[in-house]
């Protein structure tokens, strides 16, 4: 996990407004248990209310700092933090001093604060602010490691869109959210800088797995993406008593069919006419997952 402190003076105004859009941020990109983020004020008051106007100027954006209290940075939490985004060069030329090393600290420029003025010096504050951090946000999640998670409703626009890009008979967003919390489903979103490039589904009963799908941007593919949820599907499945993980597939999907036997995939059956757009027969295939240990 990346630890992130967003730093200004009194922590009323710039620093908790930044740490509440980052959140947001955070919770839409699926990143939300991936980055731990606060802030602090170098000169706060300890307990001071979040500014009014900034409490207003995050309302009108559907967020809420009312019950943000300021409070002070000490040199003793210094050392677990990650990352300080800091709102000005005097700021963290400050925290260098007390100890951050230099590429710890991320600086956007100069961003003025509001304290004091207008509720349209904090909007202008806010906007600001929103735009530094998508900055920001893209430089950290180019840095993350690929992702496999549970399927949420950030992904949903994304992987629909990829479903119409893959297949002649794509599912639908709605049928996407359906999965969602589903008990006999496992849905999984493979995210890469913190956009999702991929995902797997399947539905489960009585230990028996049957995977429903399984797409991959064509820009991401053949770098691992796919044999990786295929890997994260199979432990779900065996974590979950799975005996055994069944699917279709085209007898003319060579790369596909190459995967799936180097997984341990066998051949069972044959399904004639399965598949159209064009027509064609669906090889069935089984893996077992009782005592085999399947490394993706």
């Amino acid at each position: 996990m990346i630890k992130i402190l967003f730093v200004c003076t009194g922590n009323t105004c710039r620093s908790p407004m930044a740490e509440a859009l980052f959140r947001q941020m955070l919770r839409d990109a699926g990143l939300g248990e991936e980055v731990l983020c606060q802030s602090a004020g170098l000169s706060a008051v300890e307990g001071a209310p979040a500014s009014p106007n900034a409490v207003l100027a995050l309302q009108e954006w559907g967020l809420d700092i009312s019950a943000h209290r300021a409070r002070r940075l000490t040199g003793e939490e210094m050392p677990v933090w990650d990352l300080f985004f800091t709102m000005s060069q005097t700021h963290g030329y400050i925290l260098e001093q007390a100890g951050a090393r230099p590429e710890q600290i991320y600086v956007p420029g100069q961003i003025a604060d509001p304290y004091g003025q207008d509720l349209a010096a904090y909007r202008a504050c806010r906007d600001r602010l929103r735009k530094e951090l998508e900055e920001f946000l893209g430089k950290l999640t180019a840095h993350l490691p690929r992702q496999i998670v549970p399927l949420e409703e950030p992904h949903l626009d994304a992987l629909a869109d990829l479903e119409a890009l893959c297949f002649p008979d794509p599912w639908s967003r709605e049928a996407l959210k359906e999965e969602i919390g589903n008990p006999a489903a496992c849905f999984l979103t493979v995210l890469e800088a913190g956009r999702p490039i991929g995902y797997v589904g399947a539905h489960h009963a009585c230990g028996e797995f049957y995977l429903d799908n399984l797409a991959v941007h064509p820009d991401h593919r053949r770098k691992g993406v796919a044999r990786s949820l295929l890997g994260a599907l199979i432990k779900f499945a065996q974590e979950h008593g799975g005996h055994f993980l069944t699917l279709e597939v085209r007898p003319s999907n060579g790369p596909a069919l190459a995967l799936y036997e180097a997984l341990g995939f066998t051949e069972v059956g044959r399904r004639k006419n399965f598949y159209t757009h064009p027509a064609e027969d669906a090889l069935l295939l089984r893996l077992d997952l009782e005592g085999r240990d399947v490394s993706c």
